[in-house]
């Protein structure tokens, strides 16, 4: 399946060995309008550095350690929004922007159409295959529960969190699953839905990769898609059946039955068989 065209996306690019001076400048030179917005949340029409106490990092010839910093896009949609991000990226290697364990690659997908039982469905596909998706990621520590930034969605057994999901009658209920106490720190944050009208994937490791990047944008809006769609005569039509444990884990499944990106799923299918996910 064509990536969509009018599924929104952005995406925050946790780095390091950049100063908030440089990295505005650049990108305003390369022409991204770009920002220094100190520390924020609100989306803006171009893109902006904020500041982020949790990157720490070595850069400069004396080594000492540095703060990092967020760089945070606008709205982007389609190829051309990809296009954008690869340049992006293409940028930040030339600046030999540096990412490692404190730094994560956020992305947010518009959320039009994403009703009660697709809140549901995504948060059920993602606890299920949580497993699978912990091999898409390079980093040790943002699988399971190695991270405090993006902790996991499984609080219980799975089928009691499947369970748990069904249940729900409203969509602050599902978040109340998902994100117990209204955190944003889990793989999957669907608080980011009053705040932005999104649902936030926190789970990927900060990457200066580009590749890799653009395909986990493609995993993510893939995943929100199929929970949208839900149609009978959709190409696959797992998305409209129930959800049970059989089966958890298992990544050619969670391929096979629910991303329906090929791009996306060659390429994690690819690092997978590889042993980049472990």
């Amino acid at each position: 399946m064509a990536f969509s065209n009018d599924r929104t996306f952005g995406v925050e690019i946790e780095l390091y060995n950049v100063s908030h001076e440089r990295l505005v400048r650049e990108m305003n030179a390369a022409g991204f309008s770009c920002s220094d917005e100190g520390y924020t949340h609100q989306t803006m029409d171009g893109w902006k550095v904020v500041t982020d106490s949790s990157i720490r990092g070595t850069g400069g010839a004396s080594g000492r350690e540095v703060k990092g910093c967020e760089l945070v896009s606008p709205v982007l949609k389609g190829e051309d929004g990809l296009k954008t991000l690869a340049a992006v990226f293409a940028l930040l290697n030339r600046l030999r922007a540096r990412v490692n364990q404190t730094c994560g690659f956020h992305v947010h997908v518009g959320a039009d159409g994403l009703d009660l039982e697709g809140f549901k469905k995504l948060a059920q596909v993602y606890v299920k295959y949580e497993g699978a998706i912990d091999r898409m990621v390079k980093s040790a520590d943002r699988r399971a529960e190695g991270n405090v930034f993006c902790r996991t969605l499984r609080t219980d057994d799975i089928a009691t969190v499947l369970g748990r999901l069904e249940n729900c009658q409203t969509i602050e209920e599902v978040a109340s699953v998902v994100n117990p106490g209204q955190s944003r720190y889990r793989k999957l944050n669907v608080t980011a839905f009053w705040r932005h009208r999104t649902v936030e994937f926190r789970q990927k490791e900060g990457t200066m990769d580009a590749v890799d990047a653009i395909n986990w944008v493609r995993f993510c809006v893939a995943m929100v898609n199929g929970a949208v769609t839900r149609l009978p005569g959709f190409t696959h039509r797992c998305w409209s059946m129930k959800v049970t444990a059989t089966g958890a884990d298992k990544w050619e499944k969670l391929f096979c039955r629910y991303i329906h990106d090929r791009r996306a799923s060659t390429h994690f299918r690819a690092a997978i068989a590889g042993g980049v996910g472990g």
